[in-house]
């Protein structure tokens, strides 16, 4: 018997959604906290609109992309690769240049950053392409042609240039060929590749100078505390002043003064710690933790070989982004600018983890179907 609108409707997966909801709605409280006052000229309006907007648009695709079976449609994901290969090529050439960087589209007052798409649309394709190996373990070969298809991608996001997000999609890649079965001993000489190919880009100069201090001021942020340490250096004063209960919201006062530089982005999770303190943070991370939690267990359940790809590998890319930027607010990681999922300000990442979401509440929903 068909099932109709509603029945499917029943169906969705409401503890995650209601979890993505709570941090989604606490992300738009902390930008309104963090850019109060308003960030290089722009109103704090600005940013709450633009978030609340994306936020309205990316739960309608997850509505949408909920209720179609995806699966019948996979075949489109080659379409969607080669979609977002030629906006990532297109970007090099019509982008705006912000920041020093070329990584955006302006479509009238919107502005879509295709990198952050590609995420999904990469991931989604390798997800279909390793979901066809059935039965045995993907051959190295078959590795080697992934990781070419990823690393097309991926070097186009680092001519932006975006070294955080090109790390990213090679981080899905990697979830991806550990979902579907990749012997070890190939997973470890591609780690020892990628670790070979990073020393050989510092040492011929291919990264610039500023990414190479990005990536190791984090050892030592006092030796440059107002040139590359300055950010780590402000975010752990931010954090550390909340002590245990925090500040309060709209009360703190690093970011009111605007010692933390992009607080409403990748820093974000200093305002966090320091007006809601240790409790609040923990908080924050706990709801991290049941939607991981709850994601790992749709990928466990699924019998469908794409499905049970694409939302183990999301759950793996969500938990590098959240490590990350932890991390290096707490000064404990390197400076990525890897952004803090549904909380950081920023329309098409926004966007990217509500598609991702509703892909996988898809894949959910039409599970008996299949």
């Amino acid at each position: 018997m068909r099932e109709n609108f509603f029945d499917k409707l029943k169906r969705l997966d409401f503890l995650l959604l209601f979890f993505v909801i709570v941090l989604s709605l606490f992300g738009i409280l902390m930008i309104a906290s963090a850019t109060r006052g308003g960030v290089k000229g722009i109103s704090s309006s600005y940013f709450i609109y633009r978030q609340a907007l994306f936020l309205i648009a990316g739960f309608l695709l997850f509505f949408v992309l909920s209720i179609v079976n995806i699966r019948k449609f996979e075949s489109f994901s080659l379409f969607l690769y080669l979609f977002s290969l030629f906006l990532l090529v297109a970007v090099l050439f019509i982008g705006e240049s912000r920041l020093g960087a070329q990584r955006w589209i302006d479509i009238g007052p919107i502005s879509i950053q295709p990198s952050e798409l590609s995420k999904v649309f990469v991931l989604l394709f390798l997800s279909s392409y390793f979901s066809k190996i059935k039965g045995r373990t993907p051959t190295f070969k078959e590795i080697v042609n992934s990781l070419i298809l990823v690393l097309i991608p991926a070097l186009l996001v680092f001519m932006q240039p975006d070294l955080g997000t090109a790390i990213v999609l090679l981080v899905g890649w990697m979830a991806v060929i550990f979902t579907s079965g990749a012997r070890w001993q190939h997973i470890l000489v591609f780690i020892a590749v990628f670790l070979i190919a990073f020393a050989g880009a510092v040492k011929f100069g291919i990264l610039h100078d500023y990414q190479i201090k990005r990536l190791t001021v984090f050892l030592n942020p006092e030796a440059d505390t107002t040139g590359a340490g300055y950010n780590i250096t402000q975010a752990k004063i931010a954090i550390g002043s909340g002590g245990f209960f925090g500040k309060g919201i709209f009360s703190g006062t690093q970011s009111a003064l605007r010692f933390v530089p992009e607080r409403q982005t990748d820093f974000i999770f200093s305002v966090v710690g320091e007006e809601t303190g240790f409790i609040g943070s923990l908080l924050v991370l706990l709801l991290y933790l049941i939607i991981l939690a709850r994601i790992i267990q749709i990928s466990a359940n699924l019998k469908e070989r794409t499905g049970k790809i694409f939302s183990f590998s999301y759950a793996f890319v969500l938990l590098f982004h959240i490590l990350v930027n932890v991390g290096m607010n707490l000064g404990i990681m390197p400076v990525t600018g890897i952004p803090l999922p549904l909380i950081s300000y920023g329309g098409s990442f926004l966007l990217a983890n509500m598609i991702s979401l509703g892909i996988i509440e898809s894949f959910w929903v039409h599970r008996k179907m299949i």
